[in-house]
């Protein structure tokens, strides 16, 4: 297990569509102003970058805020550690 600091807004979109398979109230260490600071299995990350990934591209995604904060969660995950989704299509700039 390994802590990640991501966007609030994002993780907090992951656990309340349940696509976060563990206990929010062990995983979030702490939360910030606009960064929640998680611990996370690999398996658990993963997945993380996956649904993220899946929003940040989604042309389907009205919600811009959420779609730029699924972007950040990406670019976070990537700074530390996490591969990136090998077909993707997001820009990282």
């Amino acid at each position: 297990m390994k802590e990640y600091r991501v966007p609030q807004k994002f993780w907090d979109d992951h656990v309340n569509r349940q696509c976060f398979d563990g206990d929010e109230a062990t995983a979030v260490r702490k939360r910030g102003k606009n960064s929640v600071y998680v611990t996370l299995t690999d398996a658990q990350a993963n997945e993380l970058m996956s649904d993220a990934d899946y929003y940040a591209t989604s042309s389907d995604q009205e919600d811009f805020g959420l779609r730029n904060s699924a972007r950040w969660t990406v670019k976070r995950l990537i700074q530390q550690g996490i591969a990136p989704i090998p077909q993707s299509n997001i820009r990282l700039y």
